[in-house]
């Protein structure tokens, strides 16, 4: 299903990151990435998060599965969420700054930290459809 997407370009605030810029398709519809392209410093695509089967929980989207292709090894990493809890009372302090920055897993939360800063610009673009036979989205 095709639907309208925000199209994000983000750059670090920051010269020390792994990647130079992010490329960002957010489906207008439920605010979710649908797809993350991520280019190195001399502007190759390196790697392509694309997220699937997006679905409401208690009034939360989700993607239900994720995959992340990295061009360069020519490997692939498939994320399938097979069950959520919602609203399980984790303490506060578990999302502290400095307890994200030493990157603590936590029993019942896992937290992604893309590392990079809120500059950005925004336009308006469809998301496209995955491609027959491959896990990649094509939102042009």
């Amino acid at each position: 299903m095709d639907s309208e997407c925000f199209v994000l370009e983000l750059v670090p605030l920051e010269a020390d990151n792994a990647f130079s810029r992010l490329k960002v398709w957010v489906d207008k519809s439920v605010f979710l990435p649908r797809q993350i392209e991520y280019y190195d410093e001399t502007g190759q695509l390196q790697r392509v998060l694309s997220t699937y089967n997006l679905s409401a929980r208690a009034g939360r989207w989700q993607a239900e599965r994720m995959v992340m292709e990295d061009l360069v090894r020519g490997t692939k990493t498939i994320l399938q969420i097979k069950e959520v809890r919602l609203d399980e009372g984790l303490d506060a302090s578990l999302f502290t700054t400095r307890s994200l920055e030493r990157g603590y897993i936590i029993e019942k939360a896992i937290s992604i930290h893309l590392g990079f800063g809120s500059g950005f610009s925004a336009s308006s673009a469809k998301c496209g459809r995955v491609r027959p036979g491959t896990d990649r989205a094509a939102p042009r």
